[in-house]
């Protein structure tokens, strides 16, 4: 069945110059030099010491090729010519070449006198975000090389999601590969021609897996708020007993933060080859493996979002504090709930523990006049720390004025009266006012 691939193009501009591109990488410390091809998706890292004499990085060219399937085989969905043709390096050099999304994961082949090669210990990484798939090997020789339909499938979550601290979940993988009943001796055709040769060489191989495969996987967490951080009791490489084999681990959300979970599973396995593009052959058992299928997911580890409320007045008095969670997953859980109130220099104010049970919590306090920082800490269940990260926020009381009446809403509620003073009258040109103690009696009138 043929397909049509969209292929995601590597991001950022690909500069078509001369058909080839080449830049330098790492400096002269590292000695590697790169070599991308026209589209882009293909590229060669040489160390400075694995050109031949003679041979300069410009002199190399990696050119897209098309194929054409014949009479149902499977066909390289990408395949480059590597120029110059037959060129042998001193020292491997690392290729890899991407394709987009696809359900089977990738094998490397190579053409090489009108016969199909297969480049064992290839490593296989999986895009999470986008599914396109990168798959890198060492080589030593020129030819045509390729990116073709395998014969697994790998399932691994694309993503985590977002979880509580101290939540615990599995993540699971299965690989699996033909289900018919006699798929202890399934096979896989190829056969295909390139567009462009005019001799129409005709690439044809037959496989046939003689044992069932073997695998094995390790879980890794990249520096995030996952635990355990390195899986060192991964599977050992175990033959698969049916089409699909399954495996999990267990992870626990210790901290907050964003982190990923990276699978790197590896597939072993024996097959022949019962027809060839010279004709039919009867091979001894070839061992073929991966040297790693590299997938990664994505999530978060958080608090639940709690919602506080202040009640606090504007000089001396009550404060109240009211929290809640409204997310049920998460009210459910939290184990408890700590409060602490500190005044001026940081001495403790007032500090509270609650038992989790209805999701909402109170606390209310005498205050004096002062700077104030209070926070709200929650520890999750299932977590292994007992800090209490949470929020926190700064208050200020005001001292009041006047008599010393609370200030609510910049309002006073307590009225001060005071007995009106008597009214000066004016006196008689003295530079005094009469009819007060000390002062010159009033003319009478």
């Amino acid at each position: 069945m043929k397909k049509n691939y969209t292929i995601i193009g590597i991001a950022g501009a690909v500069l078509l110059v001369a058909g080839f591109m080449y830049f330098s990488l790492g400096g002269a410390s590292r000695g590697i030099q790169k070599v991308v091809s026209d589209d882009g998706l293909a590229e060669l890292e040489i160390p400075k010491n694995a050109l031949p004499d003679g041979v300069k990085v410009s002199d190399i060219k990696i050119v897209k090729q098309e194929t054409e399937s014949v009479n149902g085989g499977i066909a390289p969905d990408t395949l480059y010519e590597f120029l110059p043709s037959g060129l042998k390096f001193s020292a491997p050099v690392k290729l890899s070449i991407t394709r987009g999304k696809d359900e089977t994961i990738p094998m490397l082949i190579h053409l090489s006198e009108g016969k199909i090669g297969f480049v064992n210990e290839p490593e296989v990484k999986i895009n999470s975000q986008d599914g396109s798939q990168t798959i890198t090997a060492q080589i030593d020789s020129f030819s045509h090389y390729g990116a073709i339909d395998g014969l697994f499938f790998v399932a691994f979550p694309a993503e985590l999601g977002k979880r509580f601290v101290g939540a615990s979940f599995d993540v699971p993988f299965a690989v699996s590969y033909d289900a018919r009943p006699q798929a202890i001796a399934f096979t896989m055709s190829s056969a295909f021609t390139l567009r462009k040769d005019p001799s129409k060489v005709l690439y044809v191989q037959t496989q046939q897996i003689t044992e069932r495969p073997y695998v094995t996987a390790h879980w890794r967490t990249q520096q995030g708020p996952y635990s355990p951080e390195d899986v060192n009791e991964s599977p050992p490489l175990t033959q698969m007993r049916s089409e699909t084999f399954r495996h999990s681990h267990n992870f626990q959300c210790a901290r907050r933060g964003d982190g990923e979970i990276t699978l790197n599973a590896r597939v072993q396995y024996s097959y022949k080859v019962l027809r060839d593009s010279g004709g039919e052959v009867n091979s001894e058992d070839i061992r073929f493996g991966f040297g790693g299928i590299l997938l990664d997911s994505a999530g978060s580890c958080a608090l639940p979002e709690m919602k506080i409320t202040r009640v606090t007045p504007q000089c001396g008095g009550n404060v109240t504090l009211v929290g809640s969670i409204e997310d049920e997953v998460g009210r459910s859980s939290v184990d408890e709930v700590k409060f602490s109130i500190t005044g001026p220099g940081g001495s403790a104010i007032s500090e509270a523990h609650y038992n989790w049970d209805s999701g909402v919590f109170r606390l209310d306090k005498e205050l004096l006049p002062a700077d104030y920082e209070f926070s709200v800490g929650l520890r999750m269940k299932g977590a292994s720390t007992d800090e209490f990260p949470g929020l926190k926020d700064t208050f200020k009381i005001e001292a009041c004025p006047g008599s010393g009446g609370l200030m609510l809403d910049g309002q006073s509620n307590t009225t001060v009266t005071e007995t009106p003073k008597p009214k000066p009258k004016s006196g008689s040109g003295t530079g005094k006012v009469c009819g007060l103690p000390g002062g010159p009696a009033c003319p009478k009138r």
